[in-house]
């Protein structure tokens, strides 16, 4: 089937649009096909197969198009591999835009992960906008921030250092002793950041070491690039002069 101007409309590679209908609550049901180069392609060994086991219909979340989020209706058939080295016996047509077995689409990820990250909003504002869980969510900013934080972090001259606590306590069943106990896995540490970039960087720990240590983990050239560096220090307050109460006798 070929590009439509629906299909190029919804910007999805490896799908094109069959039809769109408006529902009686006014959100539209784009019913879309898998492309002809993604037809029977395994996913494993990328081997065409000719063997189907009949369609399936699945609906992946995605982005804002328009008013709001349109629903999507895929159409798809599931297929035998007759790879006989693949690992793979059978699978269901997949793109790179929609992977196997997603419920979302990758730019819908990558753009609730950015919301989180670059907005400052939270994952659970996030995930209820585009109609997830929590743990959807924040696996996709996981998924996104892993390597970025990997990587060596870009000459800063300007360095925010703040001390931070994250996690929540909760009951937990030790996997050792099966004994039911209450865990404070709040960890204590350093959020580093720079011009316009809140929480940059984090370093367990609360006292100054592992600051130390992270920063002397970084080239000599990175350091001397530091101009200013500012820490959040708390002031302590000045003393209230004591007054003492006289009692007169009548």
């Amino acid at each position: 089937m070929p590009q439509t101007s629906g299909s190029l409309l919804l910007g999805l590679d490896g799908v094109v649009v069959e039809s769109v209908h408006v529902d009686v609550d006014r959100t539209r049901t784009i019913h879309v096909l898998t492309a002809v180069d993604w037809v029977g392609v395994c996913p494993g060994c990328t081997a065409r197969s000719s063997r189907s086991k009949g369609w399936v219909s699945t609906r992946p979340r995605d982005i804002k198009i328009g008013p709001d989020i349109p629903r999507i209706l895929w159409q798809k058939r599931k297929w035998l591999c007759t790879n006989t080295s693949c690992k793979r016996k059978s699978f269901t047509e997949s793109t790179p835009s929609v992977p196997p077995r997603a419920r979302m689409t990758v730019r819908a990820k990558r753009e609730m992960a950015l919301a989180v990250l670059d907005d400052d909003r939270s994952v659970k504002a996030v995930g209820a906008a585009y109609g997830c869980s929590w743990n959807t969510c924040h696996d996709a900013v996981i998924a996104t921030a892993e390597p970025a934080l990997a990587a060596e972090p870009e000459d800063v001259s300007v360095l925010g250092i703040d001390e931070t606590r994250r996690g929540k306590a909760k009951w937990e069943n030790c996997s050792k002793t099966g004994v039911r106990r209450w865990v404070d896995p709040r960890i204590p540490g350093w959020s580093l950041s720079r011009a316009r970039v809140a929480c940059w960087r984090r370093v367990n720990g609360r006292a100054a070491k592992p600051v130390t240590d992270w920063l002397n983990k970084r080239e000599q050239t990175w350091t001397t690039n530091i101009e200013f560096v500012a820490i959040d220090m708390r002031a302590r307050p000045t003393p209230r002069p004591r007054t003492r109460r006289c009692h007169t006798r009548s």
